[in-house]
């Protein structure tokens, strides 16, 4: 009889449009993975018989439900979908409005003719493209640090003075998410191919997202699932499962991190943690919750740092409000994502100097929604 081997384990889903329930016909799409722990989670519910004898009568299934966490290495639009449900919000597009000629003030300034860039939703954080100005150094790839009606103050001091003119482009090269308030749920199947045997797990929803940069690795994700229902193993399958983007995933050597304005080459570790609070809930006449019951969405994070200055002490200790943007780039120079904190607070600061080399500071943060944004945190990610 065959034995399971783990290295054809595979993880697949298809996107409900009722909670719980699996599409018709569903075309389940494969989901790259580094991890794939989901499982039942069945409560045990114990007799209270006294016995002489001191031993437990009997024991009972309670509420059931499905958890687990998926790990993967981020890459551009392989994991669409994931950080849709996770966000709770859709991916869209930012478009500059009519045909506004642009220019470029030294030494670090954009500028338009007509219209508005804040109209237009361009904000602080976000990753920009400039072309066809005569001078090559107006001409690249930008991170915006202010936003104007007229104007877009970007993470540069090399734009050479031009006024405003046609036949140049100022883009917005890719989608947005934001925050929301759409409860999205999957269908899940795990794949144990070799045996074969196969796992379904419906309405299963995002109930946190983690992202960690550290030197030396791979950018890395976790989802931590929260399921409505499973059933019994079986040997048919859902489906076979179209294939996943092939997008390499980004390293945290290639990118740049912002906070206050200001690109910061000190920072050892990041990580970001989105927590929606989503629960599920027993009734009576069913071992399953009816659905995802909907919670806060919490941001919060880490920062470690070499020590350099006051800077950052001070941001803890004056309770400043401060943004932090980081940028991860593809190697072919093109595709990138950025993930975008417009406002937010140090609730910690902490050192442990070692006896020898550079003292590291670790700063814990939590995100606010952002007044004028009306979200906590930001995802772009380019277009191809």
């Amino acid at each position: 009889m065959p034995l399971a081997s783990a290295a054809r384990v595979g993880l697949s889903y298809v996107a409900e449009v009722t909670q719980g329930v699996t599409p018709a016909a569903p075309t389940m799409k494969r989901l790259r993975n580094t991890q794939r722990s989901i499982n039942p989670s069945i409560n045990t519910l114990e007799s209270n018989e006294g016995r002489e004898d001191r031993q437990v009568a009997d024991m009972r299934h309670g509420f059931n439900s499905a958890t687990g966490t998926v790990g993967f290495e981020l890459g551009s639009q392989s994991y669409d979908d994931m950080l849709e449900a996770a966000m709770g919000g859709t991916w869209a597009a930012v478009v500059v409005a009519g045909g506004p000629d642009f220019g470029a003030t030294s030494p670090n300034l954009f500028t338009r003719s007509a219209g508005s860039f804040t109209a237009d939703g361009f904000r602080i954080g976000d990753t920009i493209r400039t072309a066809s100005f005569a001078n090559p150094a107006n001409n690249g790839t930008w991170v915006v640090t202010a936003v104007g009606t007229t104007t877009i103050t970007v993470l540069a001091t090399t734009l050479v003075t031009v006024a405003a003119a046609g036949g140049r482009t100022l883009v917005y090269p890719g989608k947005r998410l934001d925050i929301g308030s759409t409860l999205k749920t999957f269908t899940f199947e795990r794949r144990f191919s070799d045996v074969p045997l196969y796992e379904v797990y419906r309405g299963v929803a995002v109930n946190q997202l983690t992202v960690t940069a550290t030197p030396e690795q791979m950018v890395t994700c976790a989802l931590t699932l929260l399921g409505l229902s499973f059933g019994v193993q079986s040997g048919t399958s859902l489906g076979t499962p179209t294939a996943a983007p092939t997008t390499s995933p980004f390293s945290a050597f290639d990118g740049i991190f912002i906070k206050s304005a200001v690109e910061n080459a000190a920072c050892t570790s990041l990580e970001f943690t989105l927590n929606n609070n989503r629960t599920t809930q027993g009734v009576i006449g069913s071992r399953f919750s009816p659905e995802v019951f909907e919670g806060d969405a919490r941001v919060s994070g880490s920062i470690s740092a070499f020590m350099a200055d006051a800077v950052d002490f001070n941001n803890f200790f004056n309770e400043d409000e401060i943004a932090l943007s980081v940028r991860f780039d593809d190697l072919d120079g093109v595709n990138f994502m950025t993930i975008v904190v417009p406002r937010l607070k140090i609730s910690s600061n902490e050192k442990d100097p070692p006896r020898t080399g550079p003292i590291v500071a670790n700063q814990a943060f939590m995100g606010l929604v952002h007044a004028t944004y009306n979200t906590t945190m930001t995802i772009q990610r380019s277009n191809t």
